[in-house]
Parts: structure tokens; sequence; C-alpha cells
């Protein structure tokens, strides 16, 4: 059996305490399904990231919001 570990992490500075983190898993009959579903999440789950950390970058830019700011999406399949 595999399990897929995926995980969300969104931080900001200190100041504004509003770093967060949550893990989800998934299992999968083998490596093989787990990959392409950890691939298909990444798919998905990258354009969101991405965007939202070009307008953490952009406001952190403008003086809007403090460095650091931004989210982390990770899939990782390991072996039970």
């Amino acid at each position: 059996m595999w399990i897929m570990l995926v995980t969300f992490f969104f931080y900001a500075s200190p100041q504004d305490r509003l770093s967060n983190a949550a893990l989800a898993t998934a299992g999968f009959s083998g490596k093989e399904r787990c990959e392409a579903a950890r691939t298909a999440y990444l798919g998905q789950f990258t354009a969101i990231s991405d965007e939202l950390n070009a307008i953490a970058r952009n406001r952190i830019a403008e003086g809007t919001i403090p460095h650091p700011n931004g989210i982390s999406v990770t899939a990782l399949c390991v072996q039970k």
C-alpha cells in the first residue's frame, strides 16, 4: 500500500500570526496509482498556489503586507 501525504502551509510574518498548516492523506494500492494522483493533485493546486504567491509578492512589493507571506503545497508518495 502507498500513501500520498499532502501538505498545505500558509505562512505570514510573525506579527500577523496567520501561519497555518494542514496535512491530508490518501491511500493507494500501488506506487503508480499514487504517483498519478500526486501529479494530478499538484497540477490542480500548483497553479492556485503560484497565483496566490504572485499576489503576495506584489503586495509585499507595494508595502501592503510584510515579508514573508505565501503558501506552499506539497505532495509525496510513501510506501506504508
